[in-house]
């Protein structure tokens, strides 16, 4: 195993919980906040900036160039708890047990409204590409070249047309015959 895959891994471990903590709490407090809001008249937008956290590491982790099993291992687990909520909601209600009564709340609304299972399967469907598995690097570092996979010292296989501003080449170019006219007089018919 790569060390990018090695670093993936632990990533992937570690961020189901990043993910889901912020994630649980925004939620769970959003219904109070709104309530507050109805109440007196003033804002908090804390929840939902930790619902704008959970979805940029949602996004940093389909998009990134770390290793596939950065977005497969939290896929994984999110879908699992998404079809569990799908599947049997009663004894999803009380899979985790002990969580705070916000988080809890947070969880149950995320599970039962299905976003656990969407956020799952688009990790999933991240990690599916076969770019992502394959590594960055496929020559040796610090070597530069302006065309991608041919050495600087490698001539062309064809030779390169010159462009519209490059040098004459060959014979140069000659009036058509229509542009020449004929010496004399023009013809009757010509107007």
């Amino acid at each position: 195993m790569s060390a990018r895959h090695v670093v993936g891994v632990v990533v992937g471990l570690a961020a189901p919980f990043a993910i889901a903590a912020p994630a649980m709490y925004g939620v769970g407090t959003s219904y109070e906040r709104l309530v507050r809001y109805v109440q007196t008249g003033t804002a908090s937008y804390g929840s939902l900036a930790l619902i704008g956290v959970a979805g940029v590491l949602i996004g940093l982790l389909t998009g990134s160039r770390i290793s596939p099993l950065a977005a497969l291992i939290p896929g994984a687990v999110f879908t699992g708890y998404g079809a569990i909520w799908i599947v049997r909601p009663a004894s999803a209600v009380n899979l985790i047990p002990h969580l705070p009564s916000t988080f809890d709340r947070g969880y149950q609304t995320l599970g039962g409204s299905g976003a656990l299972l969407l956020a799952g399967i688009a990790l999933l469907a991240s990690a599916l590409f076969p770019s992502r598995w394959r590594s960055t690097t496929t020559g040796p570092v610090g070597r530069h070249s302006y065309e991608y996979g041919v050495p600087e010292t490698t001539p062309p296989a064809f030779p390169i047309p010159p462009g519209p501003f490059a040098p004459p080449q060959g014979r140069p170019l000659e009036r058509p015959d229509w542009a020449n006219p004929p010496p004399g007089p023009p013809p009757l018919n010509a107007p």
